[in-house]
């Protein structure tokens, strides 16, 4: 900036007092002054672009790195592991829960606290996972297309009652607050979906199944003003229209964009709230509708 404030006054001056030889010789110096400041600049930018493209590119295969060794430890213990991915406790849970099992043989509990603590592990692994996908999203080292494939796995995590379980009572206080504020409120409104209509629709033909992924994928775009994380679910659609109609659905995106974080910022537990109270009615009319 010193150096474009000086190259003006010079050129001022050249042009106040003429265009003898010794003029010129000090504005060529000063335009030559010039072109090499724009060149630092340029070539200062360059290099920051090419640093963060390959930050970028390091945190997205450090975590595919990590989230194969999850995926590993899923197939190693797909057996121990398979009560406690579904929405709902299996039959001996809701039971055991009651009270209308007798006591465990010692050898029963044995097993059954050992496949706990399998999930306990599964579980665990993932959100230290998530929470560094967070962050790194938070900080802007993560690119908002990857992370909106992440946030998939968020979901499926929040569909295990053993998750949701265990988050309220054990693993919750060990996350910051972006995971807090996704799977605290996620998780109630899943678990109010489950105790309204014992399940949580998961057919992907099914647009009670479809409106509950969007409300979950719209209150983590909220969360982190994050409006690439909203279109995940469309891009299916995008991709039938016409050449001329993706470029302008992209044109006018960037405008929608901007329009979304300005209305919606620091919102997004009081919209998720109220959209989840819409969404829990709409399931009870349905269930009016299919009882009659």
């Amino acid at each position: 900036m010193q150096a474009i404030l000086e190259f003006l006054r010079n050129l001022n001056v050249f042009m106040q007092q003429g265009s003898d030889a010794a003029n010129w010789i000090s504005f060529g110096g000063w335009l030559v002054a010039l072109l090499g400041f724009a060149l630092s600049a340029w070539s200062y930018q360059r290099h920051k672009s090419r640093d963060r493209r390959i930050e970028l590119q390091e945190n997205y295969l450090r975590l595919e790195l990590e989230s194969n060794a999850v995926f590993r430890f899923e197939a190693e213990h797909s057996l121990a592991l398979h009560d406690y991915m579904g929405s709902t406790p299996p039959d001996y849970y809701q039971r055991l829960r009651a009270g209308e099992v007798p006591d465990e043989a010692a050898e029963e509990s044995r097993q059954r606290l050992q496949r706990e603590s399998i999930a306990d592990n599964f579980y665990l692994q993932q959100l230290n996972l998530f929470e560094i996908a967070a962050r790194f999203r938070r900080d802007g080292v993560f690119a908002p297309e990857i992370f909106g494939s992440w946030v998939i796995w968020y979901y499926d995590a929040a569909n295990s009652w053993w998750f949701r379980d265990q988050w309220s009572s054990n693993y919750s206080d060990n996350y910051t607050d972006d995971l807090y504020n996704i799977f605290g409120p996620m998780t109630k409104l899943f678990d109010d979906v489950v105790e309204l209509i014992g399940d949580i629709p998961s057919d992907d033909n099914d647009p009670l199944a479809k409106e509950l992924k969007a409300i979950f994928f719209d209150h983590v775009a909220r969360r982190f003003h994050c409006h690439i994380i909203i279109e995940w679910l469309d891009r299916k659609n995008i991709a039938k229209l016409s050449m001329i109609k993706r470029v302008l659905y992209r044109r006018n995106l960037r405008l929608q964009r901007a329009a979304w974080r300005l209305r919606n910022l620091f919102r997004d537990t009081e919209i998720l709230h109220a959209t989840g109270q819409r969404y829990l009615e709409k399931l009870r009319r349905s269930q009016m509708e299919a009882s009659r």
